[in-house]
């Protein structure tokens, strides 16, 4: 910090602080199409630890271009600091995207459907209201056509909102009509299909879809990817196949764990507990339900840390 003040009185003093910082939120904001093309690939957990090192810079970035007026780096590196946070459970990104959202709407900017996407996030949070709001003018936007083309991935994350914050029969309308927006990629959309299907009663697709993912999980290079269809085979295979699920959950586990997918460790731990309480070792399920918890909690995510208390509460019951 120190330096940090120091460093900014010399830029002062020399009259190039202004010039300094702009260009210095236009590197960050030109870095999105790199990171987030290397997020899609074997070095995933690089952009996690990237991220870990560089959140002060994306912050003072966007700080100056919002402040500034500047929505073109604004709105660049407001939404893919978020994805990138999601995935580590650190959501203050969403918020930046939240800031956003007037100015952007005021004149009609190109991102103005990508920071309703991003601004959702705040769901993680359990500001459920806000979500359903974001969400709704979201789809409106999209369904106009007249702002930039959301990626995918965005409108996947989302998934699991809907299934927290409005049901899963809407959760399936919504994986569905992502698909139909992106007919030529939506892999990343169908694990979180698979939950919503089970959950909505549809088991027999459900299984059907998990069972075609798990077939094709090691052409993928995207460990969220592949732990995510590990995920979703464990969840739909845990009454029938209890052992096969208790191993996919695992591997899903150790993918999470080793590529610092903090996201995807508490989804997986939750599964696992549940998977383990029924049908392998009571004292493991304490041991996974207990990491779902503790991470939910450290990061913020409260919208979902009911799922882990409610399989704690059954699992000391059952121990007596």
């Amino acid at each position: 910090e120190t330096i940090r003040q120091f460093a900014e009185e010399r830029l002062e003093s020399a009259g190039t602080s202004g010039e300094t910082r702009a260009a210095h939120a236009q590197y960050f904001a030109g870095l999105e199409a790199a990171i987030l093309a290397q997020w899609d690939g074997p070095r995933q957990r690089d952009t996690y630890a990237w991220f870990t090192v560089e959140m002060p810079n994306l912050r003072t970035a966007f700080r100056y271009a919002a402040d500034h007026g500047d929505l073109e780096c604004g709105s660049a590196i407001a939404t893919y600091a978020a994805m990138l946070a999601y995935w580590v459970q650190q959501y203050e990104p969403s918020a930046w995207a939240e800031e956003l959202i007037g100015p952007a709407k005021a004149v009609d900017h190109p991102r103005l459907a990508q920071l309703y996407i991003t601004a959702s996030l705040c769901f993680m949070t359990g500001r459920i209201d806000d979500f359903l709001r974001y969400t709704e003018a979201a789809e409106v936007a999209i369904d106009s056509g007249r702002f930039d083309h959301v990626p995918v991935l965005y409108e996947a994350v989302l998934a699991g909102g809907y299934l927290t914050a409005v049901s899963p029969e809407g959760c399936v309308q919504w994986c569905r009509n992502t698909i139909a927006r992106n007919a030529k990629d939506h892999r990343y959309v169908l694990p979180n299909l698979v939950f919503a299907l089970e959950f909505a009663g549809d088991h027999e697709e459900a299984v059907a879809l998990s069972e075609e993912l798990f077939d094709n999980v090691n052409v993928t290079t995207n460990p969220a990817l592949h732990c995510a269809v590990l995920m979703a085979y464990g969840y739909t295979h845990g009454a029938t196949e209890p052992a096969a699920a208790y191993e996919a959950l695992r591997r899903a586990l150790a993918i999470a764990q080793s590529n610092g997918d903090r996201q995807l460790e508490s989804s997986v731990a939750l599964n696992l507990s549940s998977v383990a309480a029924n049908y392998a070792d009571p004292e493991d399920a304490l041991e996974f339900v207990a990491l779902a918890i503790r991470t939910y909690c450290e990061s913020g995510s409260f919208g979902l840390v009911s799922g882990p208390m409610g399989i704690l509460v059954a699992l000391l019951d059952r121990l007596g």
